[in-house]
């Protein structure tokens, strides 16, 4: 089955949803202890976090808010300002089960290496995309490194899980880059793959099934705006992606 991990996106500890990455674009649903306890209630296992101030500002800044939904016992994928090796085994210490690095993965390769030698399966590349080239700076910057090259890049060191996101559909409610995630799906099979952006509809998350139905790797998809303004219930999107598929473990080693 194809998981389905709600994100919670901190702004001023607050949980907020941007309109295509935009800071000026915001819609506040609540605070973070408030929404974790929420989706424990509905019975999700995972949650995808972001902070928006520390993928700004290039350091962890919602630690409060973190800290928060951590104290709930659920599990965390977590990125956001996570640009030093210190921030690193911050949030492991913090209790974080994975850790995503996005703008360190172009702009400190040391970094990400070190990463992945000493944390393997539990570090997650965030892969942004615009218009094929990588998206960093929380998505303020875009690089001249193609999503396709810097996966070859980091293949050879190991990274095994990636989040797949088209920057331009996320929180616009238009759908997600199907035929993207399964191009990278096919090209990198060893690894797996969470697809991300414009998740809006059940029959968005039905079209994900039907067309990915021959691929084992795709292991999650990743709602927010969808979830928070009730176009589905997380049962809802359970029941459409759990028809016809295998289990896909989503722990990490």
């Amino acid at each position: 089955m194809i998981d389905l991990i709600p994100a919670i996106d901190l702004l001023d500890n607050k949980v907020v949803r941007l309109k295509i990455g935009d800071y000026n674009q915001v819609t506040e649903y609540g605070s973070p202890l408030e929404c974790a306890n929420y989706w424990i209630d509905q019975g999700v296992k995972r949650l995808h976090v972001v902070d928006l101030d520390g993928a700004k500002v290039g350091k962890l800044v919602n630690i409060h808010g973190l800290q928060q939904i951590l104290s709930t016992g659920i599990q965390v994928q977590f990125g956001g300002g996570v640009r030093s090796w210190d921030s690193i085994e911050h949030l492991f210490e913090l209790g974080i089960r994975l850790v995503i690095l996005g703008t360190a993965a172009v702009k400190d390769p040391e970094l990400m290496k070190r990463a992945l030698k000493v944390y393997k399966d539990r570090i997650i590349l965030a892969l942004d995309s615009r218009e094929g080239k990588v998206s960093v700076e929380g998505w303020l910057e875009d690089s001249q490194i193609t999503i396709q090259d810097l996966l070859n890049r980091l293949r050879a060191f190991g990274l095994s899980r990636f989040i797949y996101t088209d920057v331009t559909r996320d929180g616009m409610l238009k759908g997600p880059d199907i035929s993207g995630a399964i191009q990278l799906c096919k090209s990198f099979k060893e690894m797996h793959c969470i697809l991300s952006g414009g998740v809006s509809s059940l029959e968005d998350l039905q079209s994900i099934r039907e067309q990915t139905g021959d691929i084992s790797n795709l292991e999650g998809i990743i709602s927010g705006k969808a979830l928070y303004e009730k176009k589905f219930s997380y049962k809802e999107a359970i029941e459409v992606l759990s028809l016809n598929r295998s289990s896909v473990s989503i722990a990490a080693d």
